[in-house]
Parts: C-alpha cells; sequence; structure tokens
C-alpha cells in the first residue's frame, strides 16, 4: 500500500481550470454495494474539504486521488483514497492511507460503510 506515496510523490500532475473527464467519472461513479448515491454525494457527506485531483502514474496508469479530514478514533485525521482508472467506463478501488498509513481493503470497506450511511 505504499504504492500511493510513490505514485503521489513521483508521479506526473495534470491540472487545469476543470475537473478532468477521469476525476468527473469518478465524482459521478456508483459503487456496486452502493448504487443510491454517487462517489461524490458519500465523500461530500463524510469527508471535510475533499480535493480531487487526477494523476499520471510513473507506471503510465491514471488514478484520481481524493484526499480531506475524516474523524477517526475520535480524532482529525486526513485520508487519501486512490482509484485506479481502468478504462473509458471503469474504475476501481487501488489503496488508501490515513494520516499517511497505509490500509487495507477492511479499512476500505469499513469508511465506505460510514460515508454511506
Amino acid at each position: 500500500m505504499k504504492k500511493i506515496i510513490f505514485i503521489m510523490m513521483l508521479s506526473v500532475l495534470l491540472f487545469s481550470c476543470g475537473d478532468s473527464s477521469e476525476v468527473k467519472r469518478v465524482k459521478n461513479g456508483v459503487l456496486l454495494e452502493y448504487p443510491y448515491m454517487t462517489l461524490e454525494e458519500a465523500v461530500n457527506s463524510f469527508i471535510s474539504n475533499p480535493r480531487w485531483e487526477k494523476i499520471i502514474g510513473e507506471d503510465g496508469n491514471t488514478y484520481v486521488n481524493i484526499y480531506g479530514e475524516i474523524l477517526f478514533n475520535n480524532e482529525e485525521a486526513t485520508v487519501a483514497i486512490q482509484y485506479l482508472i481502468e478504462n473509458d467506463k471503469e474504475f476501481s478501488f487501488y489503496a488508501m492511507e490515513i494520516d499517511e498509513i497505509p490500509q487495507d481493503m477492511d479499512m476500505y470497506e469499513a469508511l465506505l460503510e460510514k460515508m454511506y450511511e
């Protein structure tokens, strides 16, 4: 899970005036387990000050990162969630960190449960 730090540090950041098509795809996307709410709606309801960005990793893959603040163990923490853009329509979870500490899939799923409550 150290990949998120590696990719963020060594990637080429692509900034534009508006959201890229990849960021829009993730924001407007719905997860199979939670088809009633877009990812953006879930993020905005749970993560404070969310920031979205598209990056191209050194591996040539495109990623969308979400950064923001959450309450974790009753303390404010910084979260980073990374999605891999797989093709023109699909994306998948790739990595997550809380206060720069890599988290596993169980922690990601627990975060999703809270986001979609």
